[in-house]
């Protein structure tokens, strides 16, 4: 779990706010009915239109997206509106 969240916030340092002298990120942690939730979102330039986990997705971020899926038997979404949000879900005895 800390793998994906410190990619997820890497990129969002990285490229969310890049060009830019202020920003906010939040990490949410969620534990309820079963499952864990890990949110990180940040208020930066936000996605490009064309993004997709499958497609350019920088090497971290397929590798976060395979440990979601393979290791902790989870998804991982995202969007991207005024903040930029990705979201992961496990279930806790994963």
């Amino acid at each position: 779990m800390a793998l994906v969240v410190n990619e997820l916030v890497t990129n969002a340092l990285a490229h969310g706010f890049a060009g830019q002298d202020t920003g906010k990120s939040e990490i949410i942690f969620k534990q309820e009915n079963g499952y864990f939730t890990v949110k990180v979102l940040d208020s930066g330039q936000g996605l490009p239109e064309d993004f997709s986990l499958s497609g350019e997705a920088s090497p971290g971020l397929k590798l976060a997206t395979r440990i979601v899926q393979k290791l902790l038997r989870g998804t991982l979404n995202y969007h991207s509106n005024e903040w930029t949000m990705f979201e992961f879900k496990f279930p806790v005895k994963a």
